[in-house]
């Protein structure tokens, strides 16, 4: 799973929706447009505590390229975010703008070969 967490997210997003007597729910347009589901998306349903947490499952794409030191523990960390999704918090501004000013007026080529000092 692809996770990028740095996203703005709401401190808390709520909507009602009413559950059909098919026991079928919509899934209100606001929670759906911030999840980015559509049409044939597939979610889950995990119950923690007293509240119901609704994660997207994203399908999986064969990741040939991937790097073989690296994915073992993207694996991992995948799997304990999808056991604990409550652990998952915001990315503090307060960090995001300390790390911006420690590489201001840095450039970086991305493209450009490491050196030995790198």
């Amino acid at each position: 799973m692809d996770s990028h967490y740095l996203r703005v997210m709401p401190a808390v997003l709520e909507a009602k929706a009413k559950l059909t007597a098919q026991n079928q729910l919509t899934i209100p347009a606001p929670i759906r447009k911030y999840l980015r589901l559509h049409g044939g998306s597939r979610v889950m349903f995990k119950y923690s505590k007293g509240t119901i947490i609704m994660v997207p499952i994203e399908k999986k794409k064969p990741d040939n390229r991937g790097d073989r030191t690296l994915r073992p523990f993207l694996d991992l960390l995948d799997k304990d975010m999808m056991k604990r999704p409550e652990r998952i918090v915001p990315f503090p501004s307060s960090l995001l703008s300390r790390a911006r000013s420690l590489v201001a007026g840095i450039d970086v080529d991305l493209n450009a070969p490491l050196t030995g000092q790198d």
